[in-house]
């Protein structure tokens, strides 16, 4: 997991690695293909909030946590906290 800073809206968000899986609607155009059903990699964004962790579903396929930042480096910075 990572920690990351919105660069213009200062909001804390959090990177996390998530395997996601998917299931074919029986009658859909997809209930055929075998790929439908395997593991993807991607890294779920939390955002932080006055309630807590939030997400609105926001999932980057095919990178883990460490890729995502690296993409994101324009709009989002590493945060660090404040140490005493």
């Amino acid at each position: 997991m990572i920690l990351l800073k919105d660069r213009q809206t200062d909001e804390i968000c959090l990177l996390a690695g998530v395997n996601i899986s998917f299931e074919a609607i029986e009658g859909g155009d997809m209930e055929n293909v075998a790929a439908v059903s395997m593991l993807r990699d991607a890294c779920a964004v939390f955002q932080l909030t006055p309630s807590g962790w939030q997400t609105s579903g926001r999932a980057l396929f095919n990178m883990n946590p460490a890729e995502a930042a690296e993409r994101l480096r324009d709009s989002y910075a590493p945060y660090a906290e404040a140490k005493p």
